[in-house]
């Protein structure tokens, strides 16, 4: 019997057992480049706010990302150890870190809730080729970043690796 107090660490191991076995939360297409899944972290929060946000942290969940043939960024995300009942914004930043970003270059592309376990994931988010295609990202090869923001809690993964396509066609 799974009591209260062993659900959340099961469903975490649950959860990174899908994750590293690619069968993921939801199913994403067929993929051009592969699947690639990237660790979530605690990246600066109001417990460790003095040292300030340096892309290291305990891991508290899993990115899985893909690009699809028409250049789109399709990306899942779960967090087994984030805030209790919250609700977190996921930005993609160019830039692999705060160091080389640029700046939010998309705005919110989606949202995961997490439940009273700070347990959460997303459905399939989309960033179209088109967004990609904006000058802010730049040619070719990215290597870029996505943050989860809930209040002064940021999470992190990255390790994006995409190329953008150049526009009217698809990744070959």
């Amino acid at each position: 019997m799974i009591t209260d107090s062993v659900r959340p660490p099961v469903m975490a191991v649950c959860a990174l057992i899908a994750v590293a076995l690619g069968t993921g939360f939801v199913s994403l297409p067929s993929t051009v480049a592969g699947n690639n899944i990237r660790p979530v972290i605690r990246d600066c929060d109001t417990s460790n706010r003095p040292v300030g946000c340096d892309m290291a942290g305990p891991m508290v969940g899993a990115l899985r990302f893909m690009q699809n043939k028409q250049g789109d960024l399709v990306f899942t995300v779960a967090v087994w150890r984030g805030d209790p009942n919250t609700t977190y914004n996921i930005i993609l930043f160019t830039g692999a870190t705060y160091d080389d970003s640029f700046y939010d270059a998309t705005g919110i592309i989606g949202t995961l809730i997490t439940n009273g376990h700070g347990v959460g994931r997303t459905d399939r988010i989309t960033v179209p080729a088109i967004t990609l295609q904006d000058p802010r990202f730049g040619p070719l090869a990215h290597t870029d970043h996505i943050n989860l923001f809930a209040g002064v809690t940021v999470l992190t993964a990255t390790g994006i690796d995409y190329t953008v396509p150049a526009p009217s066609s698809t990744v070959s």
